[in-house]
């Protein structure tokens, strides 16, 4: 099932950009982010809003900014 394997893939990599994981498990992206609600719904994975400074990027993110997502440990 794509769900586990998302969380499986996130969980190894930490992040990812959608179009990755679109790509990945030949997946529209729009289908993709409801099956990241639910993780997220669970906390653990969240969404690196651009700007945020929390993405390793280059701090200058403009409104096309790539979509990244990021699994939360539980500590």
């Amino acid at each position: 099932m794509i769900l586990f394997g998302l969380r499986d893939y996130l969980s190894v990599r930490k992040r990812a950009l959608i179009s990755e994981m679109a790509l990945r498990f030949d997946v529209d992206e729009d289908a993709l982010r409801a099956m990241l609600a639910h993780w997220e719904r669970k906390g653990r994975v969240r969404r690196i809003e651009p700007g945020s400074g929390v993405c390793g990027g280059c701090c200058g993110c403009a409104k096309s900014a790539p979509e990244v997502y990021e699994w939360v440990e539980r500590h």
